[in-house]
């Protein structure tokens, strides 16, 4: 685990806002409809790495773009956007080749 914390998603055209639960890991994104739910497993989607096509960086958290969509996340006041940042680069950046051995 990279890193977790709650954020608010936006729903698109509605505007509508929904609270999640946010957690990080090498290669995937995992959301959850709190932190309890996220600790006994239960997601409601999961964003592999490979599946992410940009991520885009706004005053309020972030957007993260796939091939079928683009999916806002506003991050709770707070939280330190760097942290989340540097979290979500390492979550979607490329596995390092293991070295020649």
């Amino acid at each position: 685990l990279l890193h977790a914390g709650d954020v608010s998603f936006i729903h698109a055209p509605s505007r509508r806002i929904e609270a999640l639960h946010m957690r990080l890991y090498v290669g995937r994104v995992e959301l959850s409809a709190d932190a309890e739910g996220a600790a006994r497993g239960h997601r409601l989607r999961r964003l592999d790495a490979a599946d992410v096509r940009q991520v885009r960086i706004t005053d309020e958290g972030f957007t993260i773009v796939t091939d079928q969509r683009a999916l806002e996340f506003h991050i709770q006041g707070g939280d330190d956007i760097e942290v989340w940042l540097a979290a979500l680069r390492q979550a979607l950046s490329p596995p390092s080749p293991a070295p020649a051995s």
